[in-house]
């Protein structure tokens, strides 16, 4: 019984400890792709413009990011699994965090496993880049292929014209890194099998002596 109460005790103070760790004021962006120069388009139409892209090996997601060309409203950003199911979206500001040619905003960290998913932004008219130069790709990330919807708001796209080069459109971008626990976890965690070992080992000591 004592056992039993000291692991509750150890769970309430690692608990503790966890809601004691502060959040930061932003995520640490890791873009899933940067690149050096890229051509421009210019469209009056509004469409949902991203592209699909795949994943080697679970990663988690942490923020949705938009181009800084020509953005100066507020745009949506979707991230759907390959049968169109949205899985996160966020409104990202032209005064969010700027991060590799985007502006960022954060999310609920959303682990993706090995697969293929969309991304996608709404887009209300004007220029935007494509035609990519000095792509650079973070590890497990390949893109697949442009994909447009046209109409307002944000839409699944499905439609590809596969004219846009080596990374599509580079209308947005996602914030990404291997699922790992955060080192917060890390440290409650061998906290508590400190706390716990500690209780044991003294247990111990106590029958040894009895």
């Amino acid at each position: 019984m004592k056992i039993i109460n000291t692991l509750l005790s150890v769970t309430v103070l690692a608990s503790a400890a966890v809601s004691a760790v502060p959040a930061s004021a932003a995520s640490v962006i890791t873009p899933a792709y940067t690149y050096t120069s890229g051509g421009t388009l210019s469209d009056p139409s509004p469409y949902t413009l991203g592209f699909s892209f795949s994943l080697s090996s679970a990663q988690t997601v942490n923020a949705l990011g938009y181009t800084t060309v020509g953005f100066t409203t507020a745009q949506t950003v979707g991230l759907w699994n390959s049968a169109g199911a949205l899985l996160a979206s966020v409104l990202v500001s032209p005064t969010g965090q700027l991060a590799s040619n985007f502006r960022w905003a954060d999310i609920t960290p959303l682990t993706l496993s090995a697969g293929s998913y969309v991304l996608a932004g709404t887009f209300t008219g004007g220029p935007f880049p494509y035609n990519l130069q000095g792509v650079t790709t973070a590890p497990g990330y390949t893109y697949l292929q442009d994909l447009q919807k046209s109409g307002s708001g944000l839409l699944f796209p499905t439609l590809s014209t596969g004219s846009y080069g080596t990374q599509g459109i580079a209308l947005v971008n996602l914030s990404i890194g291997s699922a790992v626990p955060e080192p917060a976890t890390w440290g409650m965690m061998i906290l508590g099998f400190g706390l716990v070992g500690g209780a044991m080992r003294r247990r111990s000591t106590k029958l040894a002596y009895a």
